[in-house]
């Protein structure tokens, strides 16, 4: 198998999955380029399927509290290091 494929944007002959050395079109895929939006996709999908099941269990507010704490550092810890660069 071929590492190699064509650019989408100017066809010159590159590696797959990376930036067009020629152009600099990212050809990667959405969830590679947004590392960051992945991350809060996922935890978005995954308090609402706690909420849901905690609502039930009627303990939906104290899991909220502590999901949205865990996703406010991560947020923190991201904008401080690229504050830093």
């Amino acid at each position: 198998m071929s590492k190699l494929t064509n650019c989408k944007a100017c066809g010159k002959e590159m590696t797959k999955r990376s930036i067009c050395p020629n152009c600099g079109k990212d050809q990667r895929i959405f969830f590679v380029r947004h590392k960051i939006l992945t991350v809060l996709a996922v935890l978005i999908i995954a308090l609402i399927g706690f909420v849901t099941n905690a609502y039930v269990a009627g303990q939906a507010t104290v899991l909220v509290l502590i999901i949205m704490c865990i996703i406010g550092s991560v947020v923190d810890k991201v904008q401080s290091k690229k504050v830093a660069r």
